[in-house]
């Protein structure tokens, strides 16, 4: 089986502005021979065009699982996690996506 067929393997979306700590999730993920897939972006607006999927991430995977640091630059964690900020209407999103596909 190889890493894209199989289903443990998610993409992991780290919402982190200091590089310190990109390099140390980075080094924790080889270290323990994690297989997922870590996409980085640096701020709150990049993490919403990621979620959403406009700009530079238009072809950007769904991530699994979200690191999402609350003290970040442009738009703070806790503003992507707003209603507005749309991280809530993105998980409302998933789940309904999982309901449907568990319903087939």
């Amino acid at each position: 089986m190889t890493e894209l067929e199989d289903p443990r393997v998610i993409d992991v979306l780290l919402v982190e502005d200091d590089e310190g700590d990109v390099l140390m999730t980075r080094e924790a993920f080889e270290y323990y021979k994690i297989q997922n897939r870590l996409h980085v972006v640096g701020d709150g607006e990049q993490a919403l065009q990621f979620l959403h999927r406009v700009g530079p991430y238009a072809d950007a995977p769904r991530p699994g699982l979200i690191l999402l640091d609350v003290n970040l630059p442009r738009r703070s964690g806790m503003e992507v996690l707003a209603p507005s900020g749309s991280l809530s209407q993105e998980a409302a999103d998933a789940a309904a996506r999982d309901d449907e596909e568990a319903d087939d």
